[in-house]
């Protein structure tokens, strides 16, 4: 069951309200042991606490990728694909690319 935490007053404290941005990385992991909801459920909670935006950025990836793209558009987060990057970025650029050309 997900469940969403509140951020704490030492976490809302360290996020600088002079910075328009924040950038999370991920560790691009291929281990499914580690499953993509604790970053999915901290985006959202990010997300309702202090009313920003997010948007994921898929450079490379792998099949675990797959995941983070899932749980972004089922919580109706915005997606980019970096075609050109490599790895299931480009497979899926092409995949788009031929699902959006007139035949």
């Amino acid at each position: 069951m997900r469940t969403s935490s509140k951020l704490s007053d030492t976490i809302e404290k360290k996020v600088d309200n002079h910075h328009t941005h924040i950038v999370f990385l991920g560790n691009n992991s291929t281990d499914h042991q580690f499953p993509d909801e604790p970053r999915s459920d901290f985006v959202q909670t990010v997300r309702d606490q202090t009313q920003c935006l997010s948007v994921t950025i898929i450079i490379e990836g792998g099949l675990h990728t797959l995941d983070v793209i899932k749980n972004d558009l089922s919580a109706e987060r915005p997606v980019i694909i970096i075609e050109g990057s490599g790895r299931l970025a480009n497979i899926l650029g092409t995949l788009l690319k031929k699902g959006i050309e007139p035949k």
